[in-house]
């Protein structure tokens, strides 16, 4: 009789379940609540929440200056992205917003840095 006591303690210190995580319904609610969309979940992909920067376009010569990041363009000044950035002051434009991918060089103090190859 008394390992019947004994064992109902012991199940009611055991921690509680975790909540249930949001659906993708949810997820998406609250992302168009930021202002944002749910872009991806296509071939395997992530679904994320992108949010889009106000400032979206603008001239820039560093990131300072944007929501975001100032982005060089390459497509203006064809270079190696292997090889060095451009030489020289340079001015970018502001990234459209919080998910952009691939390789991309941001303009600091009006110099082109590296790129940064992102998936």
């Amino acid at each position: 009789m008394i390992a019947l006591p004994a064992l109902a303690a012991l199940l009611s210190c055991a921690p509680a379940p975790p909540p249930a995580a949001p659906g993708p319904r949810a997820d998406a609610a609250a992302c168009r609540a930021r202002g944002g969309a749910v872009r991806g979940g296509d071939m395997g992909s992530t679904r994320i929440c992108v949010i889009p920067y106000a400032d979206a376009g603008r001239a820039c010569t560093d990131s300072d200056q944007c929501a975001g990041r100032c982005l060089f363009d390459h497509g203006r000044r064809a270079y190696s992205l292997e090889g060095p950035p451009p030489a020289g002051p340079a001015a970018g434009r502001c990234e459209a917003d919080d998910a952009t991918l691939g390789c991309l060089s941001e303009v600091r103090n009006g110099r082109v840095q590296r790129p940064v190859c992102t998936d």
